[in-house]
């Protein structure tokens, strides 16, 4: 009795999380009352920023994609626009604007012509390596294999990494505030966002390529 006592308690507790997370969220369908919101909120510069930002990096990934081809493409901003039209949609698309602005820049960067692609850097990256941690770490780790350390290996890296923004963006959902949630949307979406233009603008090679095919260009 006094364990499952004890089990029931968290469940009861996120239980009462959940009726409250659901309680607060907004219900309405109306792009009325996003229209609303819309005129009663003042602008500041840095909103008018963010949205340029926005809409012109969407038309140039917009513009670049070649999969799913024109015109199936334009359903993307068409299904994004109602997604903030709509109130019930708009409390999880709005804040998630940089999120969705990462994902598509990551699928589109794929279509960005080789002309315009700067040459993979080959040997930045070990020499990082070597001036940060004084040796080659990826030439350390490759000496040491076992099927246990691939795993330790795969988990933060396969899976972990994957499934704990979820994790996260629940936990926030249940317990902390909407604002704590929108805030945790923008920056995550920033910080990958900002990650995937350095891939862009800085690609390298892994420090294992230079092992195994020297200084040769990658491509």
């Amino acid at each position: 009795m006094f364990t499952t006592r004890y089990a029931i308690r968290p469940l009861k507790f996120i239980w009462i999380a959940l009726i409250a997370a659901i309680a607060r969220l907004d219900k309405s369908f109306s792009p009325s009352h996003t229209f609303r919101r819309v005129r009663k909120h003042e602008f500041t510069l840095s909103d008018y920023v963010y949205i340029v930002f926005h809409v012109a990096l969407s038309i140039f990934w917009l513009y670049l994609m070649e999969n799913p081809s024109y015109p199936k493409k334009l359903l993307i901003p068409f299904l994004h626009i109602l997604g903030v039209m709509v109130p019930f949609t708009s409390q999880f698309f709005v804040p998630a604007t940089p999120v969705f602005a990462w994902l598509t820049t990551f699928y589109t960067s794929r279509f960005i012509p080789e002309s315009w692609r700067p040459s993979v850097f080959v040997v930045l990256l070990p020499t990082l390596e070597n001036v940060l941690y004084g040796g080659n770490i990826s030439d350390s780790l490759r000496q040491y294999t076992h099927p246990i350390l691939d795993v330790l290996a795969w988990l933060p890296y396969g899976v972990i990494h994957l499934m704990l923004p979820f994790v996260m963006a629940l936990v926030l959902w249940l317990f902390r505030p909407k604002q704590a949630l929108h805030q945790w949307a923008r920056l995550f979406g920033w910080m990958n966002l900002l990650g995937v233009f350095v891939q862009i603008i800085l690609p390298c090679a892994p420090p294992w390529y230079e092992m195994s095919y020297g200084v040769m260009p990658a491509s």
